[in-house]
């Protein structure tokens, strides 16, 4: 199963890292009825309505090491925007974000960012 969050092109590289019969669910923009029947998995696309109990029970998988989320680096709560500077570089340079300019990524994080709040 891959939790698609970004799109694009990120949508399109994960059905080659699914097995047959997986699950491509985006956040962020339909998936090709075309190109899941071409893969032959499922895609669907998911609308987040978050409760404190659902919250909970991700807490509890989490807890439990059921699933584990990919962590490139941890950052203290102030060096957030070093963080964000670390992230904007490694970005596709879609919508002129990226302080290198379009198509100017480096690539070389992979995982999520993770502030900590004491």
């Amino acid at each position: 199963m891959v939790f698609d969050l970004v799109g694009g092109d990120t949508q399109q590289r994960s059905f080659l890292v699914l097995k047959e019969g997986g699950y491509l669910v985006s956040a962020v923009q339909p998936i090709s009825p075309e190109e899941s029947a071409k893969h032959r998995v499922t895609g669907v696309m998911m609308r987040l309505a978050a409760s404190t109990d659902d919250l909970g029970k991700i807490a509890r998988l989490l807890e439990d090491r059921t699933i584990r989320p990919d962590v490139a680096k941890v950052y203290p709560l102030q060096d957030a925007a070093q963080a964000w500077n670390d992230v904007a570089g490694n970005l596709p340079g879609v919508h002129g974000m990226s302080p290198g300019g379009p198509g100017t990524a480096k690539h070389t994080l992979h995982g999520k960012i993770v502030l900590r709040v004491a």
